[in-house]
């Protein structure tokens, strides 16, 4: 007995025939919704990352134009191409032997189709997990140390190809060459209605950025922390308020600088009000031990950070630690929102003879007989014990002084003239000097307890 073959059994054609109109414009209708709300969900996820990984400081991960662009694009190309896959499912689900084709294939196709959305959500949960744990801490700022784009934006490119084809694999398999008609037909409709679909910006994300903007003192005003090689981390966060000093961002260096807390402006005599509200809203412990962290710009003169010191001096503050930057950073300065320089303000004072007097005491008291007087100069050299340095050489004299007898007393001349980077260098050198020999007096003496005792009076 002969069976007798379909004609054209080799190249199928897609019957479309076989579709009522209303079948037609329902499967499109159900892609294009598919398409409009799963970009519209990619795009409010991205937002909400966005929403999430602000910083105290309200820094906020910022996209620019190009890369909304960018991303916007690769949502809707994802969103269409599986919209697409939502209407050949709604085409191919019909009795046996519609489309041309049996219910076995036709049943394989539509595993093909309905799987490819699952196995897409799969994938990319888990690369989400895996970019949050090893790239993503947003939440502290880690957008400044790792971006997909433009970096790694081939990747997104790839994705997208292999989605694509993917659901096209046994469509092509069952019709051949006819396949390849309505492949090069599609490709141009995905483009099309994917390009359109990106332009939509259902949150404006620029106002996202400027509400956080206003309250973020960076983009407010011109300041730049100076730069240090030696700094630590607070990290009892709850018992640390900050303080800024700026410049205005009109004519910034010709004004006079500005003190911001709490994302106000407060005149420099009001600095002990605001310190006594941040104490009152703390117990007694916590606020006996309350840090102020001064992030001032590095281009502001001392006399006006000294003045800024009486202050909190006046208000009870003990402890106060300067802002800075890592002389060699690689990401954006505003990642380095917790690098600090930890200094004890109790007993400075802006009187010179309050000042001799507390130099008087130490000396005496402890029976301190090896001074080192450091006075800064206007150019920002420094003059060590009647000798004059550069600042690259203050870590070597430091120490070559300190060895000599470590029971010691610096006794520095701050100089009102020079700028705060140009101070805070000197006491980057006294710290690391410090910090140095006690390392190497205690490897080289394990058994003994004695400490460098190393104090510093500030004129």
């Amino acid at each position: 007995m002969r069976l007798a073959m379909d004609k054209n059994f080799l190249h199928k054609e897609i019957k479309f025939s076989e579709l009522s109109g209303f079948q037609v414009i329902s499967g499109v209708s159900s892609g294009l919704l598919f398409s409009l709300f799963f970009y519209l969900f990619l795009y409010v996820i991205r937002e909400t990352i966005r929403l999430l990984s602000v910083t105290e400081d309200f820094d906020i991960w910022v996209l620019t134009d190009s890369e909304v662009s960018f991303y916007n694009l690769i949502y809707a190309l994802v969103a269409v191409i599986l919209g697409q896959s939502v209407c050949f499912t709604f085409w191919f689900d019909r009795p046996s032997k519609a489309m041309g084709i049996s219910s076995r294939i036709r049943n394989s196709i539509l595993n093909d189709q309905r799987v490819l959305i699952w196995y897409f959500l799969l994938v990319a949960f888990q690369l989400a997990i895996f970019y949050g744990f090893w790239f993503g801490p947003v939440s502290s700022g880690g957008f400044y140390v790792f971006s997909l784009y433009p970096w790694y934006n081939y990747i997104f490119i790839l994705i997208i190809i292999v989605l694509y084809f993917q659901q096209w694999i046994t469509i092509m398999k069952v019709y051949k060459r006819i396949s390849v008609k309505w492949l090069v037909i599609s490709i141009v409709s995905v483009t099309i209605v994917s390009f359109g679909l990106s332009k939509i910006n259902p949150v404006d994300y620029k106002k996202i950025n400027q509400n956080y903007f206003k309250r973020n003192v960076f983009y407010n005003y011109y300041i730049h922390l100076p730069e240090s090689d030696f700094y630590g981390f607070l990290e009892r966060r709850s018992l640390v308020e900050k303080i800024y000093v700026a410049f205005p961002k009109v004519n910034n260096m010709n004004e006079q600088p500005v003190i911001i807390a709490d994302n106000e402006e407060i005149p420099l005599n009001e600095i002990a009000e605001k310190i006594h509200l941040w104490q009152s809203k703390r117990d007694k412990w916590e606020a006996k031990f309350m840090i102020i962290a001064l992030n001032a710009d590095k281009d502001v003169k001392m006399n006006y950070i000294s003045l800024l010191k009486g202050e909190l001096v006046k208000a009870g503050i003990n402890h106060i630690s300067y802002g800075v930057v890592p002389a060699e950073h690689k990401f954006d300065e505003r990642y380095y929102n917790n690098s600090y320089i930890r200094m004890i303000l109790k007993g400075f004072t802006n009187d010179p003879q309050e000042a001799e007097e507390l130099f008087v005491y130490q000396r005496d008291t402890f029976g301190i007989e090896n001074i080192i007087d450091v006075v800064q100069m206007d150019d920002g050299r420094c003059m060590v014990n009647g000798t004059v340095t550069g600042q690259d050489r203050l870590k070597d004299i430091f120490m070559k002084l300190i060895s000599q007898d470590p029971n010691c007393i610096v006794r520095f001349y701050i100089n009102d003239n020079v700028s705060f980077s140009s101070y805070l260098s000197v006491i980057t050198a006294l710290k690391k000097a410090a910090y140095d020999l006690r390392t190497l007096y205690l490897g080289e003496n394990t058994t003994k307890k004695k400490r460098l005792q190393i104090r510093a009076v500030q004129f």
